[in-house]
């Protein structure tokens, strides 16, 4: 059954999800029966839209896998986020989010009335087509939809205390690759400035009870994560993880059986 991801980290569960940029139902599925809980279907750099059938797709193989899919837009646009939910997403996390009020529309685009102005559709594939009742379908959403940020810029991180500050923002997650582009340093996560922003944003936010989260690329940076603070960890990705085993089994098969390229 379908772990709720709101009440897994209210309750102050470590949350370890990997990322899914291939697009792929598939590799969705798979992520499920492998035994993760929790799943982020990206749009924003893979080549899935976040509106479509295809996307629909990913989050049917969520719902057949038993696992939690959250989702990462393209932007802080109203539509996508409408969309992704809609497609029945338990999350939306959209990039690039800098201010209060970047925040404050974005939790509008995620609540409907009266915490915000989410457009009203019973027959969305969330609601069962029509299945469940719109009184029934609209209260549990607004309970169990988390709306997360993704804090990936200097803007961001100045202003994490008003971003965090708005009523139906869940938490945040760091982007520290942006973010270390960003103030200069090329990619590198591993800078003490991406770092201390990490801390800065699990500041802000365990001040008012919310969670943070953080990209994490081996188990080592996953492990500092955890240990400075983050509760949510969005692991790797499945085409990284995916090229690094080809990659392993390429080299041992030169090694054992003395192939070579031609």
């Amino acid at each position: 059954e379908m772990r709720d991801f709101k009440e897994a980290i209210k309750s102050g569960e470590i949350v370890f999800a990997p990322w899914v940029v291939s697009g792929s139902p598939i590799m969705v599925e798979m992520m499920g029966y492998a035994g993760f809980e929790f799943v982020i279907i990206d749009t924003e750099h893979s080549s899935l839209s976040p509106y479509g059938a295809e996307f629909e797709s990913c989050a049917r193989a969520a719902y057949a896998a038993g696992i939690t899919p959250l989702t990462r837009t393209v932007w802080n646009y109203p539509d996508q986020v409408k969309k992704v939910l809609n497609a029945g997403m338990k999350g939306v996390i959209p990039p690039h989010i800098n201010t209060k009020e970047d925040a404050e529309l974005l939790v509008k685009a995620a609540r409907f009335a009266p915490e915000g102005r989410r457009s009203c559709a019973p027959v969305v594939r969330a609601a069962r087509h029509g299945s469940t009742p719109w009184p029934e379908f609209w209260r549990k959403s607004n309970e169990e939809i988390v709306v997360m940020p993704l804090i990936e810029e200097k803007e961001g991180i100045e202003n994490i205390e008003d971003i965090v500050s708005v009523d139906g923002i869940d938490g945040v997650f760091l982007g520290p690759f942006d973010l270390s582009m960003t103030l200069g340093y090329e990619g590198d996560c591993e800078e003490p400035i991406v770092w201390d922003a990490l801390k800065k944003c699990v500041a802000a936010c365990r001040s008012r009870g919310k969670v943070v989260g953080n990209l994490a690329w081996n188990m080592e940076s996953a492990k500092k994560s955890i240990d400075l603070g983050a509760q949510f960890i969005g692991y790797s990705t499945d085409v990284t993880m995916i090229a690094a085993m080809l990659r392993s089994l390429s080299e041992t098969a030169k090694k054992e059986f003395g192939w070579i390229r031609v």
